[in-house]
């Protein structure tokens, strides 16, 4: 599962080597707190965009759409809720 926290930086650029699917690494690896393992996906292929500008304010959030790239479903943690996301799909969260 993936944890996406709401922020301006959703991707964490590449931590793993060559930034497949595990990582590109073998050994289960911690950074800030998250776990890595053979699942994690950390490449890019899931994504958080979220929409400001409703009623005339750019900077109030008000849609996110939460993109799956990946060739499999994904379940992703945002704000504490959890997100199942199909093969090529994606959601949208309204604000």
């Amino acid at each position: 599962m993936l944890a996406i926290e709401p922020s301006q930086d959703y991707y964490k650029v590449n931590t793993g080597a060559g930034g497949t699917v595990g990582g590109g690494n073998e050994e289960n690896k911690e950074d800030e707190g998250y776990v890595y393992t053979k699942y994690t996906n950390d490449n890019g292929n899931i994504v958080a965009v979220t929409y400001g500008g409703k009623k005339g304010n750019d900077n109030d959030p008000y849609r996110t759409f939460i993109l799956n790239y990946n060739s499999f479903s994904v379940t992703v943690e945002f704000e504490g809720q959890f997100y199942t996301i199909p093969a090529f799909g994606y959601t949208v969260i309204e604000r």
